[in-house]
């Protein structure tokens, strides 16, 4: 009996908690505000198989579903505990409120509808000489250009050794460049110059499998088209509809998209399960059956215990080199939880609970500290990228990217990229602007 009501908790809790999220998805849209990534990315990574999952197990199908799913999937996928599911559900609508609470007193505090929301018409923003332009798009393939005369993917972390140098890893920074140019020439309807800078992020992730680059581009289009006024025509019909060249950037926009959801789903479309459980198994991410197991009974010196978040604060005023062993790998979630679930240590792998999972996993039922902090450094940090309208597109490629990134779970390693690449280009983009603009005028 009482596992039945849990059941009907939870289904009750993930239909709240889905309605939400949807009514602030589609508000955010409407408003085009950054935030709107996080509503669509937690929507994929747990509230969607959250209210499969209640739904199955009411309905009897649960079982049906889970044999199907695991001709491609880890059994560890799952769970049928319905104690697991009620705190799953409460825990994720809770952490949501407590975000949407604090970043709505900020906007109360800041203004809910600065200008920086407006849409601008592409008049607004001078172009660079050619020049100019010509240095940021070289900058902008060097990642690409280092990984081709490597031979290794120097984004991830090699497990043998560390024989590259230190800054051809460092240069992955330099990725979210060509996403933010993207997003300005996306405002400019110079969509061939777009695609000139996307394409080495398209590049290393298909080489690759790196995500956060792709995450970049995907935000960086998609918020360019949401706040560029476009001239409309009006065809034989009398509806008023946007010409064929922004139907070719929304084109783009949707084959970024199909990218991302590509890198953030593992669905084995080319292994050897059937074309139905391939299918099934897009309700669902990796990340989503880790966030039930940090629900689970794990001992406490396998819990990073508040040094996770600990260290996620201070990477915002300590270099890392300054406090190697605060920043070390076994004060980030990722890979505690690694070892406390397979109970042995592999060279830099991780597990990726959701950003639910990783505050419950760090701070317990403390965790709400993180939803605060996420809404504080999104609601300021973009406001302060913002300033100008010349770097937009390095907030929205670098916010919106930490959104989808961090919603997976892989909160400090998309934190760190935010503020470090925001540092870098923001710097990059004005010495553009301010310096080599006048020189080659």
């Amino acid at each position: 009996m009482t596992a039945t009501l849990n059941i009907w908790l939870t289904l009750v809790l993930s239909v709240a908690s889905m309605l939400l999220s949807l009514v602030c998805l589609r508000s955010d849209i409407r408003l085009r505000r950054v935030t709107m990534f996080y509503w669509a990315s937690t929507i994929i990574f747990l509230k969607l198989p959250l209210l499969l999952d209640s739904t199955l197990l009411i309905s009897g199908a649960y079982d049906a579903y889970v044999a199907l799913v695991l001709e491609s999937k880890p059994t560890h996928w799952f769970t049928d505990d319905p104690n697991v599911l009620l705190h799953a559900a409460s825990y994720a609508l809770l952490f949501d409120v407590t975000f949407l609470v604090a970043i709505t007193l900020l906007r109360i505090i800041f203004g809910s509808h600065p200008p920086l929301y407006e849409p601008f018409s592409p008049k607004d923003i001078s172009p660079l000489p050619a020049s100019t332009e010509f240095i940021l798009v070289a900058v902008a393939w060097l990642p690409c250009i280092l990984l081709v005369y490597y031979g290794a993917d120097f984004i991830q972390r090699e497990e043998i050794g560390g024989s590259l140098p230190r800054w051809v890893h460092y240069s992955s920074l330099l990725l979210p460049l060509g996403a933010a140019r993207s997003y300005e020439a996306i405002v400019r309807q110079r969509y061939a110059l777009a695609a000139v800078y996307s394409a080495p992020i398209a590049t290393i992730f298909f080489l690759t499998g790196s995500r956060a680059g792709v995450t970049a581009v995907f935000t960086a289009l998609l918020l360019g088209k949401l706040r560029t006024k476009l001239p409309t025509v009006r065809p034989i019909v009398g509806r008023a509809v946007h010409p064929l060249r922004d139907y070719l950037a929304f084109g783009i926009a949707g084959l970024t998209i199909l990218a991302a959801l590509y890198s953030v789903r593992e669905a084995q479309w080319f292994g050897n399960a059937s074309p139905l459980a391939n299918a099934l198994a897009l309700t669902r991410d990796l990340s989503t059956g880790e966030y039930y197991y940090c629900l689970g009974e794990i001992a406490d010196h396998e819990r990073t215990n508040g040094r996770a978040t600990q260290a996620l604060v201070l990477s915002s005023v300590l270099p890392r080199f300054l406090a190697r062993e605060t920043f070390s790998d076994e004060n980030d979630v990722v890979f505690a939880l690694w070892r406390a679930r397979h109970g042995f240590d592999k060279s830099y792998a991780s597990s990726h609970p959701t950003i639910y999972g990783w505050a419950y996993f760090d701070l317990g039922l403390f965790g709400f500290v993180v939803a605060i902090f996420i809404a504080v450094i999104s609601e300021v940090g973009e406001r302060v990228l913002s300033t100008r309208i010349e770097h937009r597109g390095t907030s929205a490629a670098l916010f919106g990217s930490f959104f989808l990134v961090s919603a997976r779970g892989s909160l400090m390693f998309s934190y760190v990229h935010l503020l470090y690449s925001g540092i870098i280009l923001f710097l990059l983009i004005e010495v553009c602007r301010l310096g080599l603009s006048r020189r080659f005028k």
